[in-house]
């Protein structure tokens, strides 16, 4: 279920929130469907989250499970990765990137077949640095602060960049639209 709420709502994740969110009040007002594709980014968001909870709990068991069958980490990764693109100065960045982090651990631990291990890991671990690099700059802008005394305790305010406008993407040679985890991953 999680896997085929992720892709149905991941390319949503690409596209102007605003717009989508525009247009679907414009076609579908009053239609069964309007809120759940307006909130397709987020509710894909929160698949990636949840599929990647469930993975983390059933390989710490270390018990088999079907439920390896019918969801995917990397799926999952990438629904986080390119979240915390979009919105790398939001407040729960950092607890995405370690999710994104868990999934792909597991990924490469599914995954780790001599074949499939050098393109997979290469391109895992290239997307892990983008991102820690992308968090890493905007660690630098942080703007919530603490005082020692717990009566001047206060949050100072925070400029963050509207959510809804588009980033400029400068992904390089990573085409997010062409990118296919089957080349990565031979079937097998």
């Amino acid at each position: 279920m999680l896997t085929r709420i992720i892709v149905l709502y991941r390319n949503t994740l690409l596209l102007d929130w605003s717009e989508v969110k525009r247009e679907v009040d414009r076609y579908g007002s009053g239609e069964p469907w309007h809120l759940r594709l307006r909130n397709g980014p987020q509710i894909c968001l929160e698949a990636a989250k949840g599929m990647t909870n469930l993975q983390v709990m059933v390989t710490e068991a270390d018990e088999p499970s079907f439920l390896v069958l019918g969801t995917s980490p990397l799926a999952a990764a990438y629904v986080l990765a390119v979240h915390i693109r979009r919105q790398p100065a939001s407040i729960l960045s950092r607890t995405h990137f370690e999710l994104m982090k868990a999934a792909m651990a597991i990924s490469r631990q599914r995954y780790s077949s001599s074949t499939a291990q050098n393109s997979l890991h290469k391109s895992l671990d290239a997307l892990e640095r983008y991102v820690s690099q992308l968090l890493g700059d905007m660690a630098l802008q942080s703007s919530v602060e603490f005082s020692t005394d717990p009566v001047e305790n206060h949050l100072t305010p925070m400029t963050i960049p509207n959510p809804l406008e588009s980033p400029p993407l400068s992904w390089g040679s990573f085409d997010l639209l062409s990118w296919d985890w089957n080349d990565l991953v031979p079937q097998t």
